[in-house]
């Protein structure tokens, strides 16, 4: 029998921005109103029973772009809403919180002083200390550090 392949935390793997602009693609159409995977899938232009969706659906949710309703349907967050009629101050700061909201983000950020390593270090810590598998280690790192970029919250 075959050692199980180590499933890593859950952790966004695309970078905020992508789904920033998924999420306001969904806004522009759903302003007010839920919507269902499968809207959502033929908005991204995707098959709702992909495995490529299903992990777009769980970044969107876990960077809080959209919100499960009470009827099992999805809406846009509150915080995207607020986005699109910030002014540039307020923008800045909701930038960050998205880019921050993953649980797991957090908690890299913090086991990191708030300074972190570049991205292929970044990917061994994972590895080392949050028991991610290589693979995975190396896509949650990018997308952390592409979404912090995204955000302004990279110091040079």
């Amino acid at each position: 029998m075959s050692p199980k392949a180590t499933r890593s935390p859950n952790s966004p793997s695309r970078s905020l921005g992508g789904c920033f602009d998924c999420a306001m693609k969904l806004y522009e159409s759903f302003p007010n109103a839920d919507f269902d995977q499968v809207q959502i899938a033929n908005q991204m232009g995707m098959s709702a029973t992909s495995g490529a969706f299903k992990s777009l659906l769980s970044d969107l949710k876990q960077y809080d772009l959209i919100t499960k309703s009470a009827n099992g349907d999805f809406a846009v967050s509150s915080a995207v809403k607020e986005y699109s009629v910030a002014d540039d101050f307020e923008k800045t700061a909701i930038k960050y919180s998205f880019a921050t909201k993953p649980r797991l983000f957090m908690q890299i950020i913090e086991n990191q002083g708030f300074h972190l390593p570049d991205a292929n270090t970044l990917a061994n810590v994972l590895v080392a200390r949050f028991a991610f598998n290589k693979a995975k280690a190396s896509k949650t790192a990018k997308a952390l550090w592409e979404s912090l970029e995204w955000a302004n919250a990279i110091d040079e």
